[in-house]
């Protein structure tokens, strides 16, 4: 019984440790493989992220990244939204001013 006991505590300090390193080995022998394949491409920029990732011990989350990248490019849609919608804001006043603006030789209403 102390057998299993003693296995048990061992798998349970090295397990982790040796997975990570296998899981690292792997992931930068596929990230390799991409950049052989997809030059220039995003996801071997990204493998290169796994390699240090993996490195310390942490995995990455995909989701959050996307997130992320969506979020820049929602900050940066809103922001040309914004000048936009000043310029429109400008532009309606220009009208409104134009609009009241009487026109010459024109008489006025109560008369």
């Amino acid at each position: 019984f102390s057998i299993v006991i003693w296995a048990l505590l061992w798998a349970t300090i090295f397990a982790p440790t040796i997975f990570r390193t296998v899981l690292a080995r792997y992931v930068a022998r596929k990230a390799e493989e991409e950049e052989e394949s997809d030059e220039g491409k995003v996801e071997a920029q990204s493998g290169k992220h796994f390699k240090t990732t993996l490195s310390l011990g942490h995995l990455p989350d995909f989701v959050e990244e996307d997130q992320v990248a969506q979020e820049k490019i929602d900050r940066h849609r809103f922001a040309e939204l914004a000048v936009e919608n000043a310029a429109l804001r400008d532009r309606v006043a220009a009208l409104e001013r134009e609009l009241r603006r009487p026109e010459p030789g024109a008489q006025p209403d109560g008369v």
